[in-house]
């Protein structure tokens, strides 16, 4: 069983949904109001919301989000800069199908 974490999750397209969450998965930092437990933004160029975190989790999102964690950063960006657009589009498949419950 995973230890939950309580802190808040930023929303910067959204600043008036950033609120107090728990979710397994430690928080990203510690800044003047608490530990941070995700990061939120939307991904214009990806056309979806992204839920940063500092380690994977089994959790249900929205249609159109992702979870992204401080390692997919850095695949993300070694795939995109050998592959271009194709490559960040063929990441949010990969990342999308990982969110795919299994039947």
């Amino acid at each position: 069983m995973r230890t939950l974490h309580t802190g808040i999750s930023v929303d910067l397209t959204d600043p008036s949904a950033t609120r107090v969450v728990t979710l397994a998965t430690p928080p990203l930092w510690t800044g003047a109001y608490g530990p941070v437990i995700e990061v939120v933004f939307y991904g214009e160029s990806i056309d979806r919301a992204v839920h940063l975190v500092a380690e994977p989790f089994d959790r249900e999102l929205p249609a159109k989000h992702l979870q992204l964690t401080l390692g997919d950063i850095a695949w993300v960006s070694g795939v995109v800069a050998r592959k271009g657009e194709a490559g960040l589009r063929a990441c949010v498949l990969e990342l999308e199908a990982e969110l795919e419950p299994v039947a």
